[in-house]
């Protein structure tokens, strides 16, 4: 899921993203007795999917490749500030 909506940080894909869809009951754990299992996985809700189909029409498909995120403020091959050439 990560590599479909273009994150690299879980920690951040997972706050971010993942948590609130779960707490809107759009996904759900499949063990929900251990949230924390490497085994986890998640399920689309029924109420999930009557969402993604009422987004989805004339709407290019989930695996297509979404636009650069223009709110970075550092890009891949900046410097960080105070690590320049002396």
């Amino acid at each position: 899921m990560m590599e479909v909506v273009g994150r690299q940080n879980r920690t951040k894909f997972r706050d971010g993203l993942v948590t609130p869809l779960i707490e809107a009951a759009l996904l759900e754990l499949t063990i929900p007795d251990k949230p924390r299992s490497r085994m986890q996985k998640y399920r689309t809700t029924e109420a999930g999917l009557a969402l993604a189909a009422a987004h989805a029409f004339g709407r290019p498909p989930v695996s297509a490749p979404l636009p650069p995120d223009s709110g970075r403020k550092r890009g891949p091959f900046r410097r960080k500030k105070g690590k320049g050439r002396r």
